[in-house]
């Protein structure tokens, strides 16, 4: 999200800061060398801000807990060292969050709702189109995040009719990008459907049992198929080759062979059925 959102060059986030008199500009690398980024960067936004303010918290404990009058003084440099890092992060946390606010967050919405077919409320989506039109008319909303989400409709939709394609890139303004939006084709979707749309070509997730964010819901088709060939679940007749693999003298068939159950190789070895958290 750092990333995507912010103005990151050669992975060093620059902000502005200010004190009693004057304001100056930090720097901080973002690398794996650092500790704290290293734990936060893959976390999600929403635990971020929460997880630096416990970090700070204990530090703090910590130092009140170890430190006196006598020695306080000669500890002030590392000191001040440790909260300048919390403080950046909680820094970098909250610009994030502007941005977010400020632009992504709607499409992403409208995006989860659409993969989804229902809204965080599990009430089913009654108007697609209704749904879109809410960010292909916002002007706030950048061009690339509105063919975005116009892509996803015409995906989940099996192709829309000529007409209502012209109109839907009227509205979104972005005409300039329409032979990016067709060449949707060259990649095996349909785009323009002389009947208008067809029927709806999502595949329905399975029913997450894990805690989720409303704009984190939808999890990837191949998750669910990962997770089947784990345990054991998969369908035999959809997969016939990862059960009962095609007999044959090559060293390669022998090899597929292996591979196929590669999971149930590895005794003793524990077997996680998501990602990392």
């Amino acid at each position: 999200m750092t990333y995507d959102l912010l103005d990151i060059e050669q992975d060093t986030y620059r902000y502005e800061t200010t004190g009693l008199c004057e304001a100056w500009e930090k720097a901080i690398l973002l690398d794996e060398e650092g500790d704290l980024w290293a734990e936060l960067h893959y976390m999600h936004i929403a635990d971020v801000s929460k997880k630096v303010t416990e970090f700070l918290k204990t530090f703090c404990e910590s130092k009140r807990l170890n430190t006196d009058k006598a020695n306080i003084k000669d500890l002030m440099p590392q000191y001040q060292k440790e909260l300048n890092k919390y403080s950046t992060h909680l820094h970098l946390a909250d610009d994030c969050m502007k941005h977010f606010k400020g632009s992504v967050e709607k499409p992403c919405s409208v995006e989860q709702d659409l993969a989804m077919g229902s809204d965080a409320e599990r009430e089913k989506i009654k108007d697609s189109m209704k749904l879109i039109l809410q960010v292909l008319l916002d002007a706030a909303v950048p061009s690339y995040d509105k063919i975005r989400v116009l892509l996803l409709y015409i995906l989940l939709r099996n192709g829309v009719s000529e007409e209502n394609l012209a109109k839907l890139i009227q509205h979104a303004n972005v005409q300039a990008h329409s032979t990016l939006i067709r060449n949707l084709e060259q990649l095996g979707g349909t785009v323009t459907n002389p009947g208008g749309s067809g029927a709806s070509s999502r595949l329905e997730p399975r029913e997450s049992v894990e805690p989720t964010y409303q704009l984190s819901r939808w999890t990837p088709v191949v998750k669910d198929m990962m997770e089947d060939a784990v345990e054991d679940r998969l369908d035999r007749k959809l997969w016939p080759f990862i059960f009962n693999p095609t007999p044959a003298a090559s060293s390669q068939a022998a090899v597929s062979a292996h591979f196929s159950h590669w999971h149930k190789n590895k005794a003793g070895v524990e077997t996680r059925a998501g990602p990392d958290s």
